[in-house]
């Protein structure tokens, strides 16, 4: 789950910035894109967290809450393949963000609730580090082989939306284990 959320995320980024660059001639145009749309961002997730976050996923459901971050990444994703765009790259990267952070981001912290310590102490910090930055590498060695190689924007951002979709599928494999009790190997 790690692996493909940080790839991705990585690999959003990257189509971020390619569309930022080629949309805004200054660096000051640039800057404010980033500090509106980072405010934007933060408000919104604050404002989620503080006002609806339980209610949200004792309406959802475990399994719903982990699947809106890749369920709004492909929304935005489809967006971004048929508006190219700053608007549509703001769309995708804005809700992706706050979705992750007021609400996949605790949900998927109650996979850890009722581990053990082992896993709490050791595996925890091993898929928040390790394995978080060999992703975010991975993600960062696909977006520069995929710009040497002259990939156009869409196919990258095909392969993110294949990526995102598998993504979305472990999410239900995760859900599903922690609705039936069990608990997911601690490296998942």
């Amino acid at each position: 789950h790690t692996v493909l959320t940080t790839f991705v995320v990585a690999g959003i980024w990257y189509e971020r910035a390619d569309v930022v660059i080629a949309a805004f001639e200054t660096e000051a145009a640039r800057y404010k894109f980033f500090s509106t749309q980072n405010f934007m961002v933060g408000a919104l997730t604050l404002v989620l967290q503080l006002a609806c976050f339980s209610s949200l996923v004792n309406c959802l459901g475990f399994t719903m809450s982990l699947l809106m971050e890749p369920l709004a990444i492909v929304a935005g994703m489809c967006a971004l393949m048929l508006r190219p765009g700053v608007l549509s790259i703001m769309l995708l990267d804005g809700t992706r963000r706050v979705v992750h952070y007021a609400l996949l981001k605790p949900v998927k912290e109650c996979l850890y609730v009722g581990m053990s310590s082992e896993v709490i102490y050791v595996a925890k910090p091993l898929l928040d580090t390790l394995v978080y930055r060999c992703s975010s590498v991975l993600g960062a060695g696909y977006f520069s082989l995929a710009a040497h190689l002259g990939i156009a924007p869409v196919y990258r951002q095909l392969f993110l939306l294949a990526v995102t979709i598998a993504w979305a599928l472990n999410s239900i494999w995760l859900g599903h284990l922690q609705a039936a009790g069990s608990r997911p190997p601690p490296l998942v």
